[in-house]
Formats: C-alpha cells, sequence, structure tokens
C-alpha cells in the first residue's frame, strides 16, 4: 500500500466505524489539490461502490480492493495533493494515528502540529497543502527533527522509513547506550517469542517524538561466545538503568515480529509500542537482573517467562563470574 493509498484508508475506516455513510465531503473534504474536480464521476464512483455494501466486512473489502487499484490511485495521487511535502506529513500524522488512543493522546492532526510545533498559526503548515510551492530544506531538517522523523525521507520521500533510527558507536553491546547523551526516558520492546526473545532500546523524548537504536540485543540463551558478552553488556545496561531511574524498566512492550523489525527500519511510528503493553511482562527486566533470586521465585520466572529466562540469567551469571576473574 502507497502513501495515498494509507491516508485514505485512515480517513475513511474513521468513518466507517462511526457508522455514517461517506460522503465526498467525509472522504475527499480535507484535501486542497487544484486538480480535484467535485463532478469527476471517480470520486462519486468511489464512495457509492463502498456505500452500496451492507455489512461492514464487505465494505471494508471494497475499500481493500479500490485502495489497491493502480489506476485509481494513481490518478487520487495527482489530484489530491500540491506538494510532496503536504502527502509526507499527511503520511506521518496517519502512521501516528496508528497509537490507541487513550486519554492522554488526542489525535494529530495539522492543527495540533502546528500548535505543538510553536507556529503562531496552522497556515504556516497549511500552506504547503493550499499552494504549489515546495518548503525550503531547512524547514524540512527541522520539522523532520521535532517529529523524529528521517530528514533525507522528508526531503526526498525515498522507500516507506519516514521516521529515523539511530546506529550508535559499539552499538553491539547495550552498556554503550548508558553514554548516549539524547533526552528522554528508556522504553523496551521485546520481540514475541517463547524462546529466542530479542530486545530493542528507544527513548520517548516527548509526547511526540521517539528515538530508536536500531541494534537487537539478544535476550535468550542460544547464544555463542559473542552473544553471551552481549546478554552480559545488556545486564549491566539494566543495572545502570535502574540505578538511574528503576520505574523505566517497566517500559516494557511485546511486539510481534513484523512490528519489531519495522521499528528499527523507520517504517513504523515507534508510539504504537503504547498499542502493545503487557502487565504480564511488565517486570520481565527487573526480575531478569534479579540473578541472586531463590528458587521458589526461579520457579515463578520459569511459568511466567519460560525456562529460555533462566537460562540466560545463568549465562549472565557465568560472565560475571569470568568478569571478576579477570
Amino acid at each position: 500500500m502507497d502513501i495515498v493509498s494509507a491516508i485514505l484508508s485512515g480517513i475513511i475506516y474513521d468513518v466507517l466505524k462511526a457508522g455514517v455513510k461517506l460522503t465526498y465531503e467525509s472522504v475527499f473534504g480535507n484535501f486542497y489539490g487544484k486538480d480535484m474536480n467535485v463532478n469527476n464521476t471517480l470520486y462519486s464512483d468511489f464512495i457509492d461502490q463502498i456505500n452500496r455494501k451492507e455489512q461492514l466486512d464487505e465494505k471494508e473489502q471494497t475499500v481493500n480492493d479500490l485502495l489497491n487499484d493502480e489506476e485509481i490511485i494513481a490518478t487520487l495521487g495527482k489530484e489530491l495533493y500540491n506538494t510532496n511535502f503536504a502527502k509526507r506529513l499527511d503520511y506521518v500524522m496517519y502512521l501516528m494515528n496508528q497509537r490507541k488512543k487513550y486519554y492522554n493522546t488526542p489525535r494529530i492532526n495539522l492543527e495540533y502540529l502546528g500548535e505543538w510545533l510553536g507556529y503562531n498559526s496552522v497556515n504556516e503548515l497549511k500552506r504547503y497543502y493550499i499552494n504549489n510551492e515546495e518548503p525550503e530544506y531547512s524547514f524540512l531538517e527541522v520539522i523532520a527533527e521535532r517529529l523524529g522523523g528521517d530528514q533525507s525521507w522528508m526531503k526526498h520521500g525515498e522507500d516507506l522509513r519516514p521516521f529515523k533510527a539511530v546506529d550508535i558507536q559499539d552499538a553491539g553491546y547495550a552498556d554503550r547506550l548508558v553514554e548516549v547523551k539524547d533526552d528522554g526516558e528508556y522504553i523496551f520492546v521485546l520481540k514475541k517469542s517463547n524462546t529466542r526473545r530479542e530486545m530493542l532500546v528507544a527513548k520517548r523524548v516527548d509526547d511526540i517524538k521517539y528515538i530508536v537504536y536500531r541494534t537487537h540485543y539478544v535476550f535468550h540463551s542460544q547464544v555463542g561466545a559473542t552473544g553471551a558478552h552481549q546478554l552480559y553488556s545488556v545486564y549491566q545496561f539494566l543495572e545502570k538503568v535502574v540505578k538511574r531511574r528503576k520505574k523505566e524498566l517497566h517500559n516494557v512492550y511485546i511486539v510481534d515480529e513484523g512490528v519489531f523489525n519495522g521499528l528499527t527500519m523507520g517504517k513504523y511510528y515507534p508510539g504504537i509500542v503504547s498499542n502493545y503493553k503487557d502487565v504480564d511482562y511488565q517486570d520481565i527486566l527487573c526480575d531478569f537482573i534479579n540473578l541472586d533470586a531463590a528458587e521458589t521465585v526461579r520457579n515463578e520466572y520459569i511459568r511466567m517467562y519460560g525456562r529460555e529466562f533462566v537460562e540466560a540469567q545463568q549465562i549472565v551469571r557465568q560472565q560475571m563470574r569470568m568478569d571478576i576473574t579477570h
């Protein structure tokens, strides 16, 4: 699904979930393309095909079919937008709004972003929707930086990777992350698995911006010598975090492999991890650094996290003994 298809899908599904019929205004009313023509049958046919379906699942299938029609999307892509910037910013907002709406997470729209970015008016952004004028590169760089976006993508739109994933020096060892001076609180993303878990580290800078560190860290026992060193570095990193701010070790989110890899590639908005909070795993990192747990507690760890978890702890203990002897 390309950018325009994704943006339209978000608009249409919001209307369908409200249980009302689609109209030209509800689907296309917030686009400013100068080539749009309200009398063009493309728009009315598009809406009518969806409205004619009785059941929600039938409507959704029709939406999917229409948004995968290359001819339709090619035409809409040319007519709905006056600038590439407007199209890309709409796509960023679409991805941001994949985050579930909780009491303190407002829907991200142009007005919200304009105020959040500190502009006197939403017109500072809307001008690039209404006019055939692309912003200067310096403007795009500021927008990308404030949103945690990739500056190159905001300028050129190559691939569907709008968010920045950061590489750091000596990234293979998690304890080096403590030396990184980025603001914000740590969050930890675990790839869902009963055996070969991996961990991704990010920071929540503010209500919108996140920083994702690209490296996957092992969080399992099926490792060789290099993996054992990395697992020990994960332990050392978590120990340093707990001394600084213990509550951050509870910022744990369990995601499937597709989301996990998408975050490292910048395909997904990092804020969507809040959709994957699992209370059963909230203490997993605090429990992991509890290497001296009694046998009854270790048995509880096996019940909650699997035997792989305590075997990984055993590797850390072995590495620690080797570290002490050297």
